[in-house]
């Protein structure tokens, strides 16, 4: 953070400013973060649900592992994930949208999916660039420490600036949850891929962990692609596919990391997916 070198008086004009437009600072599930105002804009027009469309998701927080039991005694882990603070920043149709990665063949047929960018727990202003902020004008929230792009349907299409609670899923449906999993390091083959390791005894000399034969001789001669070798585990995004809200699956990352968490579509019934009838259209 750059010391701008201010006055107390100035740091309190500043804090004055920013509490007379964006609302006193507050603390919301543990998170220090700002109350909202309500929407800037007029909600956008009701679209018609019908099953397989894509709705939008939400930015969570991993607050732990939590064990379960079923009716029948079955002893289960769940994964408590806390939604603070989420509010739709940019909704951007599917012929405005270009991707920043463009794939090389071209797409025969058009994008039907639009963009919509969703942030996560409000921040001074004063934490960030004049160009990040900008971001945040057309909506009239406060700049996000967090944000997530998710594709979405036209019909599921929401107005920038409406807040997204844990209501917007409920329990039943199957989602999909994208994380960063657990930094470990280096690590060898056996905690990193799983070898079942060399004897400990009976003439095994300094073998114990290692993962022997590659299979790379004779006229190869190299290391073939994608062979399980030591190296770096953990620190990568991955997403786990089918999961049960009320989350009965372990979710990928530390607690307290940023969990992306969307609805995943054709897993369970299609009356397992929510309409449109949810607050946002209060």
């Amino acid at each position: 953070k750059y010391n701008e070198s201010l006055t107390p008086e100035n740091k309190s004009f500043i804090k004055e400013i920013v509490e007379d437009k964006y609302g006193p600072q507050a603390i919301i599930g543990g998170v220090a973060t700002y109350q909202q105002s309500p929407l800037k804009n007029e909600p956008m027009e009701k679209g018609t649900w019908y099953p397989g469309v894509r709705r939008t998701g939400v930015i969570a927080r991993k607050i732990g592992i939590y064990p379960m039991w079923m009716n029948d005694g079955t002893k289960v882990f769940s994964t408590l994930l806390q939604v603070v603070d989420n509010h739709v920043i940019r909704y951007i149709p599917p012929g405005e949208f270009e991707p920043a990665r463009k794939p090389k063949k071209k797409i025969r047929h058009p994008n039907r999916f639009g963009c919509l960018l969703v942030g996560a727990e409000s921040e001074d202003p004063q934490s960030f660039t004049k160009e990040y902020c900008g971001l945040f004008t057309s909506s009239g929230l406060m700049p996000k420490k967090f944000l997530g792009r998710f594709f979405v349907s036209p019909e599921a299409a929401i107005q920038p600036g409406t807040p997204l609670l844990a209501s917007h899923f409920k329990v039943g449906q199957v989602v999909d949850v994208r994380g960063k999993t657990i930094d470990r390091g280096f690590q060898g083959v056996m905690k990193r891929w799983g070898f079942k390791g060399m004897p400990a005894s009976h003439g095994v000399t300094k073998t114990h962990r290692r993962p022997g034969n590659i299979g790379s001789g004779g006229t190869k001669a190299r290391v073939m692609p994608g062979t399980k070798m030591p190296g770096h585990m953990g620190n990568r995004y991955r997403i786990l596919k089918g999961v049960e809200h009320s989350s009965l699956d372990p979710v990928p990352g530390v607690a307290g990391a940023c969990i992306s968490r969307l609805q995943v579509l054709g897993c369970g019934p299609a009356d397992w997916y929510a309409p449109f009838d949810y607050f946002r259209y209060k």
